[in-house]
């Protein structure tokens, strides 16, 4: 689990860097913020952890989808492609729905 954690740690610092660069080369703009960016890895990897180290049954997904669908929220309201704050909340409700149909989905024998 630590070194999960140290991993996450690593690809989080060289997906910030990566970022910032592109960002100084002007391939991505100034309004768009690093903060969504990392919420959408810390999402993937908690979800991937999830499915890898318990498998595709039981609790435990709501949460890397509610951080993943925050994260997406943010960056679509960086980009411009939503007026207003209004995206985040339906995001999440949609996290939480497809945590829970996860979470009850049979195992995989």
């Amino acid at each position: 689990m630590i070194r999960n954690r140290s991993l996450l740690l690593a690809v989080l610092l060289i997906g910030v860097g990566v970022f910032l660069l592109l960002q100084r080369a002007d391939v991505i703009t100034d309004d768009v913020d690093v903060g969504p960016i990392v919420l959408i890895g810390i999402g993937v990897f908690l979800l991937v952890e999830r499915i890898v180290e318990r498998g595709p049954v039981g609790a435990g997904y709501v949460a890397p989808l509610v951080v993943t669908a925050i994260g997406v929220g943010l960056l679509l309201e960086d980009v411009g492609a939503f007026d207003g704050d209004g995206v985040i909340v339906p995001l999440v409700a949609i996290a939480i729905g497809a945590g829970l149909i996860l979470g009850a989905a049979p195992a995989r024998r």
